[in-house]
């Protein structure tokens, strides 16, 4: 079955209290929403390796200056399979499908193959009997390139900087109907730099040309599991902390873990005080609603904190700016609350 998570926070920082800051700053772990809903019913998936073997008479350049010089090419025809590895290790590791396969016959041959050419129904049928696999997900077609340049920057100094970028075609079928759910392409660079007294020296600690394409080809890998995948992200949110007895109290009910009381105080002070008090109260209150997973509520609570704001010319600009920005992030996370509970399930 696909994994369920829970849908609020998982982890929370010990709350950091600095002298007589009037916040405290905590991290939270968050499911982030994958850029794609597979649908709820697959469970496993095959990775495959289906590009035609890329060429091109410029993949590795070197710019010293004005002038540029195209090197010798190795060509990167395990392209495509480092980016798979990099894939099915980071999707095992979320541990969100039953099971990822990578299947390592090929389907699109170097004598008889072409350029993002589509597993045949053939082929999808005999992967999907082979594997009982619910979804294959293909590289069809890859692209990369090398360019190092190297700078004069004294009298008998230099910069070096490479640049490896990488581009990658994939799709997503769906074994059951035999029908391409997406198709996407996914670009992205990756880069080093280096200085000292000789061009040797300033890229001492480069990697080779094939060594940089592999590492770029890896990282698309696993870059690409946040498209198919929810990933955890560490988040950091503001909590005020004094300026009030009731905000005291509260942060202590926080240090045991118990937010219900602490909304109780944070209410109080909502309803009984004014100015920046009842903007930071709201604040904090849209915090308990997002830590309790009521994104609605912390929406609510956070554009009141907002108009607060907005309403005193002489609040601080940087709480204006928290406010304004906090409020974004809560329409964010509702958003996200609903796409999540499509594909993990849940509430």
């Amino acid at each position: 079955m696909r994994k369920i998570f829970s849908l609020g926070y998982v982890v929370m920082s010990v709350v950091l209290l600095v002298g007589c800051a009037t916040y405290s700053e905590l991290n939270f772990d968050i499911l982030r929403p994958a850029k794609f809903s597979m649908p709820p019913e697959i469970k496993s998936v095959v990775l495959i390796d289906n590009g035609y073997p890329f060429r091109d008479t410029s993949v590795n350049v070197l710019k010293i200056g004005w002038q540029k010089f195209v090197m010798d090419t190795v060509w990167a025809d395990d392209f495509g399979k480092k980016a798979l590895h990099a894939l099915k290790n980071e999707l095992d590791a979320r541990n969100f499908y039953d099971t990822v396969f990578i299947d390592s016959l090929t389907y699109n041959s170097k004598e008889t193959g072409k350029l993002l050419r589509p597993l045949s129904d053939d082929s999808i049928q005999s992967i999907r009997k082979r594997y009982n696999a619910d979804a294959i997900i293909t590289i069809d077609g890859y692209r990369y390139n090398n360019e190092a340049e190297v700078m004069t920057i004294g009298e008998g100094y230099y910069y070096a900087t490479l640049d490896a970028s990488g581009v990658l075609f994939w799709r997503i079928y769906d074994t059951a109907s035999g029908t391409e759910l997406i198709s996407h392409v996914q670009r992205d660079t990756i880069f080093w730099d280096g200085e000292g007294g000789s061009f040797d020296w300033a890229m001492a600690d480069f990697p080779s040309f094939p060594e940089a394409a592999g590492e770029v080809a890896s990282y698309l890998g696993y870059q690409f599991a946040d498209f198919t995948a929810p990933h955890w992200e560490t988040v950091n949110r503001r909590m005020y902390t004094s300026g009030n007895v009731p905000f005291v109290n509260a942060t202590d009910w926080i240090n045991q873990n118990n937010w219900d009381e602490a909304e109780k105080l944070w209410r109080f002070v909502f309803e009984n005080r004014k100015g920046k008090q009842k903007a930071r109260a709201a604040l904090n209150l849209a915090l308990a609603m997002e830590n309790k997973g009521r994104f609605k509520e912390a929406l609510y609570w956070s554009h009141e904190a907002q108009c607060l704001y907005t309403d005193k010319s002489s609040f601080i600009n940087a709480e204006k700016k928290y406010a304004v920005w906090f409020y974004v992030e809560m329409a964010k996370r509702m958003r996200e609350h609903n796409k999540i509970k499509q594909q993990v399930g849940g509430e």
